[in-house]
């Protein structure tokens, strides 16, 4: 059985129907998205998938053990890191702006062009799970995975719509008959000088949909919901004391991302936890915002809360800490996934700088996964949307 045939072989009729029932879209036409979209992403790595990133990408998804748990991915669970391990390996391939892609199996499928989204990064796990597990399980190298690959893209081509291939940037797609493909090789330049100038307009809009006003709320709690971090607004700011082992005495606000990191720790908790457990603990960091349209430029009052986390880390020097970006839903979810992951690596870069060890911070970008307020809510009511938190790991 050739990879593209084991690929779809995986992809069952309860996948299907269960990922129906997450989009609220009909069956049949989720089912003919998926066939749109998992060759096209699979054609894509076979013409450009040997970059570093991309490699790191798959393993990541192998180490996982993300295709043995692809049927959560279709019914919509993150399975911690998986869908953004997704969202990565799709970005890499098509493109973090491309419109174009979701809009032309949107069209080609009957789907909404929202649900078209969140598939094809359901399906692009998928696939860096199937890559991933290839290499580590079977211990295959890259080199022979992908030779094998390219000796399916032509049966695997014939499978991807000519509107859909053209949108993920795939050479050689054409329209009408061999012979009358022959009859416009003359003209091939014009055509693809107009679908350049077309994926030019579409980044050009892509950037200007994603301007935000990043004015965030007063915030004194966190809490957990459904294993995500929320921001609950409020007047009343009470200030705790805590002495850490150094002997230096940090005061901070009572139920603050400080003050639950230090009773957490002190409470040894901790050592005791196992990694399922602390996937489901995220801390929200309660005095960081980002200025206007920025992953790097930090407000007035962000850098404090930054040192105080880092003074605890200096404490605990064997704590390990995965710092999670979030963002609200306007702009696309591509977009938004590399915001939210620059931003979380920027809180990273802060914390190296006040002298944390890297090997001791992981990031991950969420996106708008967990968004909840509407697009069109107003920059203030979508602050909650938009915030960095972090979780224990081992």
């Amino acid at each position: 059985m050739t990879h593209y045939e084991s690929l779809k072989a995986s992809i069952s009729p309860q996948m299907l129907k269960t990922a129906a029932a997450t989009l609220h879209e009909d069956e049949k036409k989720v089912s003919s998205a998926v066939s749109m979209l998992l060759p096209s992403q699979l054609v894509r790595f076979i013409d450009r998938g040997e970059t570093a990133r991309v490699n790191e990408t798959i393993r990541e998804a192998g180490n996982a053990g993300l295709f043995d748990r692809r049927a959560e991915l279709f019914a919509g669970h993150g399975i911690d890191e998986g869908k953004n391990l997704g969202e990565r390996f799709e970005n890499e391939l098509v493109g973090a702006q491309n419109k174009a892609y979701p809009n032309a199996v949107a069209a080609e499928s009957g789907i909404s062009v929202a649900a078209a989204d969140r598939l094809s990064g359901w399906v692009a796990a998928l696939i860096a799970g199937y890559l991933g597990d290839k290499i580590i399980r079977n211990n295959l190298s890259m080199s022979t995975v992908m030779n094998g690959l390219r000796q399916e893209r032509a049966t695997i081509v014939r499978d991807i719509p000519v509107k859909v291939g053209r949108a993920a940037g795939i050479g050689g797609m054409c329209s009408g008959t061999p012979a009358a493909a022959k009859g416009t090789k003359k003209n091939n330049w014009l055509i693809w000088l107009i679908i350049a100038a077309v994926i030019l307009i579409i980044i050009f809009l892509s950037i200007r949909s994603c301007n935000r006003n990043d004015a965030v709320e007063s915030v004194v709690v966190t809490e957990q919901v459904k294993d995500k971090p929320v921001k609950v607004a409020g007047t009343d700011l009470k200030f705790v004391e805590h002495r850490l082992p150094d002997g230096q005495v940090m005061r901070v606000a009572d139920g603050s991302c400080e003050d639950c990191m230090v009773k957490y720790l002190q409470s040894d908790a901790y050592r005791k936890a196992t990694n399922a457990e602390l996937r489901k603990n995220w801390l929200q960091f309660d005095n960081i915002d980002f200025e206007y349209d920025s992953e790097t430029a930090l407000t007035g009052g962000s850098r404090q809360q930054l040192d105080n986390i880092a003074a605890i880390l200096k404490n605990y020097p064997d704590v390990k800490i995965r710092i999670g970006g979030f963002a609200d839903k306007t702009g696309t979810r591509a977009v938004n996934y590399e915001i939210s992951k620059k931003r979380a690596e920027y809180v990273k870069s802060i914390l190296v700088q006040d002298g944390i060890r890297a090997d001791r911070i992981t990031t991950e970008g969420f996106g708008e996964e967990f968004a909840t307020v509407p697009e069109d809510a107003t920059a203030a009511q979508r602050a909650v949307d938009r915030s960095i938190a972090l979780r224990f790991t081992k």
